[in-house]
């Protein structure tokens, strides 16, 4: 789990060698094996599966679309068009040459990337229909473990340019050939061609109110939050990004583009986010800094 997180936090495929672990059992079950047929065959999920069982092949189905981002995302003719835009932004030459596309990494990522909304889709039903969510003391978490599936949704909706949003919000750089370090922070995301979608609005505000439903079942009669101690490893970088969608949707629409289908404002959801961050920073320090980012975007 954590390399999971360690390596969205710095986009990059995991370094954990899949030849340590090839084979992930937990009660009777070979849950590795579970997670591939269900990503590569559809294949549904045993009706006994615990919630450790639905934890962990989630986890691995997110580990799988980190992949797909970082490996063959580059690749695609999307990505490229980004990566030229925003080199056009510094170029010292009238020029700049047309992005390359590459018509089998297209179809190869958009096979792979079916088969993950399939997969979330088959492992959302059978985490519902296992009816732990309505069980006593299972609240808080159903809601952590929701935000984990809005997060991976968000990350396979938007695509591979979404992890080039917190660089060009001006959390970390990006390395040289994949954005020009000189173009200013914070940047539009649609200054460079990527945009979000409602879908990815959608996903973004389901993030945001499963960690608030969360830590509303934490907070005690007294008042006093629970959620701090307990916020959960993959907290910070899904508010993280739930709040850079809901800014770069906001910059889009500003400039004119299609405003989004959601009621609730940009500014108050990016300020619900930043309330988000600011409570689990006792507990990961990361989320300060991620909190004070997204308070300098909202202006």
């Amino acid at each position: 789990m954590v390399d999971t997180v360690r390596s969205i936090h710095f986009r990059a495929a995991s370094t954990v060698d899949p030849a340590w672990s090839p084979k992930l059992f937990h009660g009777p079950y070979d849950l590795k094996a579970l997670s591939n047929s269900l990503m590569l065959d559809g294949a549904s999920l045993p009706p006994g599966l615990s919630f450790d069982d639905h934890l962990l092949i989630l986890f691995d189905q997110l580990s799988t679309i980190n992949t797909l981002l970082c490996s063959l995302g580059p690749l695609t003719s999307s990505a490229s068009s980004i990566r030229q835009m925003a080199a056009s932004r510094t170029a010292k030459v009238a020029e700049v040459s047309k992005p390359s596309t590459s018509a089998p990494s297209n179809r190869d990522y958009n096979n792979i990337r079916n088969k993950l909304v399939q997969a979330l889709c088959i492992w959302e039903d059978s985490f519902r229909a296992s009816g732990q969510c309505n069980q006593t003391g299972t609240q808080t978490d159903f809601h952590a473990i929701f935000t984990l599936l809005y997060f991976a949704k968000l990350l396979l909706e938007a695509g591979p340019g979404i992890y080039i949003i917190p660089s060009l919000a001006g959390y970390v750089s990006e390395p040289l050939e994949s954005l020009p370090p000189t173009v200013p922070r914070p940047y539009a995301p649609h200054a460079i061609g990527f945009r979000i979608s409602d879908k990815v609005v959608q996903y973004a505000v389901g993030i945001l109110e499963s960690a608030e439903r969360r830590q509303s079942l934490l907070t005690t009669s007294g008042g006093i939050s629970r959620s701090a101690e307990l916020a959960p490893v993959w907290y910070p970088i899904a508010l993280l990004y739930g709040a850079l969608a809901i800014w770069s949707r906001r910059e889009y629409d500003r400039e004119g583009g299609p405003h989004s289908n959601i009621l609730i404002p940009a500014d108050r959801l990016l300020q619900s986010f930043h309330v988000a961050l600011k409570m689990v920073e006792s507990t990961w320090d990361c989320a300060g800094h991620m909190a004070s980012i997204i308070e300098q975007l909202m202006d």
